[in-house]
């Protein structure tokens, strides 16, 4: 079994963006920021997207009773500064809770209320209206892009008891191609080998995927990039990746790595 390291939290963002700047790994989110200066948490991430409401309606903040304590929420709701999706009452319940944090890819509201609970949050925006009518949570502990990373859940059609957690990081969405790596969950570790399934071309070992869809196999192979290995920039790249990260799981899975 691997251990897990203890989370660190007194070194800097700038510091920890220029080590991800140094191995090619974005780890920014743009346009985010925290409420006051100073505030810092870490944990994993527990997501939750949001759409807008239809005539069905929907709520806003049921899924706090699912996160486990020391999570960071991260709630993309595709950036909207229209309404918020966080309140003080989600505040003092989630501070409560023991939650680490919340990151939000939208608005909130009732800062005061969070400031004075010291419950750090981060959001593109600050702004009074609801959420409430307007918008839903729509799943929790799926894929969210924000700033270029998707977080995938995938099973093998052979063993769908199995769950598998895919960190898709683009540095130049679509003309390259992405860095792939499997971690321990949605925002967890990226060095844990038993994350990783066991399928031709996937190396545990390395950590990476040594095939012609990842910045990892084209960095190994630099005759792929041109003729018919070179990376498809039309179309939809994206869903060309997870659909071949799909079928291999579906068709060449020969189990957990160990």
């Amino acid at each position: 079994m691997n251990a897990t390291p203890p989370i660190v939290t007194d070194v800097s963002t700038a510091s920890i963006s220029d080590a991800l700047d140094s191995l090619g790994m974005p780890g920014s989110l743009h346009g985010i920021g925290s409420l006051r200066p100073g505030q810092r948490t870490a944990g994993p991430a527990f997501t939750v997207s949001y759409e807008p409401v239809d005539e069905h309606g929907g709520t806003v903040g049921d899924f706090l009773d699912d996160v486990p304590p020391g999570s960071v929420i991260v709630i993309d709701n595709a950036g909207r500064t229209d309404c918020n999706v966080w309140g003080g009452i989600m505040s003092q319940a989630a501070h409560a809770r023991g939650v680490a944090g919340t990151v939000i890819n939208g608005t909130c509201r009732d800062v005061a209320v969070a400031n004075s609970a010291g419950y750090p949050i981060w959001s593109a925006a600050r702004f009074m209206r609801t959420g409430k009518d307007r918008v839903r949570a729509a799943d929790v502990q799926r894929a969210v892009t924000i700033d270029g990373v998707t977080w995938l859940r995938m099973r093998p059609a052979g063993a769908p008891s199995e769950v598998y957690y895919v960190r898709v990081a683009w540095a130049a969405y679509p003309y390259e191609a992405p860095s792939v790596k499997f971690a321990e969950s949605i925002g967890g570790l990226l060095t844990v080998a038993s994350a990783w399934p066991v399928i031709p071309g996937y190396r545990p070992a390395s950590l990476d995927i040594c095939k012609p869809m990842t910045a990892e196999g084209y960095a190994l192979h630099a005759e792929w990039r041109t003729g018919p290995e070179a990376w498809p920039t039309t179309g939809n790249p994206f869903l060309w990746v997870a659909e071949m990260l799909q079928y291999d799981l579906d068709n060449h899975y020969g189990g957990r790595s160990s």
